[in-house]
């Protein structure tokens, strides 16, 4: 019986505040909505650093930037702002760093990028050659485990000649990347 009651105040007021829309949603808001992921609480639990990912509607690209607010949600820090955009932000388990993925300055692939967790300048850590699945820092905060994609499959690194797609899943194809290859992931230690 609480439950039917709470579902029709919810009901009652998602239709009382859809009337009180000044004019109705249009298809050009789409490029006004801004897009939160990947979390990270800081070790001790004071900070959230995040991905805030918004729409350039003239370049038709989307950019992301790494934020950090504090947990009550008094503070809120940009840290990064470029157009090249960034991601996957890890804390340091001592605390000191935020690191992160990006391809700035040119890069052709990303690569691992460090920072003071107080502010500064980022600086490229990394100089990988294959493609970034995920990092994790080491438990000292001294080393970073990688787990890294090849860039072409082993077998046609030995002739240019290209082989057919053999397609034997339902997933075969994907957005961006187009026909999905079965490449190998490796773990590195840096």
């Amino acid at each position: 019986m609480k439950k039917t009651i709470i579902l029709i105040f919810l009901v009652a007021f998602g239709l009382a505040s859809v009337a009180q829309l000044k004019r109705n949603l249009r298809p050009a808001d789409v490029y006004r909505l801004k897009s939160i992921g990947d979390p990270q609480l800081s070790h001790e639990g004071n900070w959230v650093a995040y991905v805030l990912s918004t729409v350039d509607s003239a370049k038709d690209k989307r950019n992301s930037d790494l934020w950090m607010t504090s947990w009550d949600g008094t503070q809120t820090l940009q840290l990064t702002h470029t157009p090249d955009g960034e991601g996957s932000p890890r804390w340091s388990p001592d605390g000191k760093l935020l690191s992160f993925v990006s391809s700035r300055n040119g890069l052709t692939r990303s690569q691992v990028w460090v920072m003071d967790r107080r502010g500064g300048e980022a600086k490229k850590l990394t100089d990988l050659k294959g493609d970034i699945q995920n990092y994790y820092w080491s438990p000292d905060s001294k080393k970073i485990l990688f787990v890294l994609q090849d860039l072409e499959r082993p077998d046609s690194l030995k002739d240019k000649t290209k082989n057919p797609y053999v397609i034997d899943r339902v997933h075969f194809k994907q957005d961006v990347v187009g026909y999905i290859q079965p490449l190998f992931n490796h773990l590195y230690l840096y």
